[in-house]
């Protein structure tokens, strides 16, 4: 999982990262920099919303707590896990949620807990999904930090983020 992630969060950062660089740069020396006080509005805006950052650390815990339970799954009830081979048409969509309902069942029936139960489905989820489930919830947590960061940024530097540096600005710092 450490390699998984660190390759998934190292690409997810790096694009941020080139992003944000190219954002700056355009915004601050290119005809562009006409908007750059445009642009300090609305993220200033965004920031100012009340629940921004309630919402994004709210998403990161339940994320990562689906992280968590995939990995449960794998790791304790590997040999329950139920695969599902196609998923091309609705009624093989209708059939292998009807599979999951009634896996659910049995295994809620056999004892198991509910946090069991729902480890081994997601679990099998991205385990029929060759991993691809684990690693988009992955990249939107990885997403989400990287919003919570840039928010961060901007509370702390409420200053115009993007404008030109004026002979008055260099000699204020």
């Amino acid at each position: 999982m450490g390699s998984f992630l660190d390759a998934t969060w190292v690409g997810t950062v790096g694009a941020v990262a080139i992003t944000f660089v190219a954002f700056y740069v355009a915004l601050r020396y290119t005809p562009l920099a006409r908007y750059s006080n445009t642009v300090n509005l609305a993220l200033q805006d965004w920031y100012s919303k009340k629940f921004i950052f309630p919402a994004l650390v709210l998403s990161m815990v339940i994320l990562s707590g689906l992280v968590v339970i995939v990995e449960f799954g794998y790791a304790y009830h590997e040999e329950r896990l139920i695969s599902i081979d196609d998923f091309d048409s609705m009624s093989s969509f209708y059939s292998a949620r009807n599979q999951f309902s009634s896996s659910l069942r049995t295994l809620l029936a056999q004892g198991y807990s509910g946090f069991d139960a729902l480890s081994v489905l997601l679990a099998s989820v991205d385990s029929s999904l060759d991993g691809h489930y684990l690693r988009a919830v992955s990249f939107i947590l990885a997403e989400d930090i990287e919003i919570l960061a840039f928010l961060t940024l901007i509370k702390r530097y409420k200053r115009n983020i993007f404008g030109r540096l004026s002979p008055l600005n260099l000699e204020r710092k």
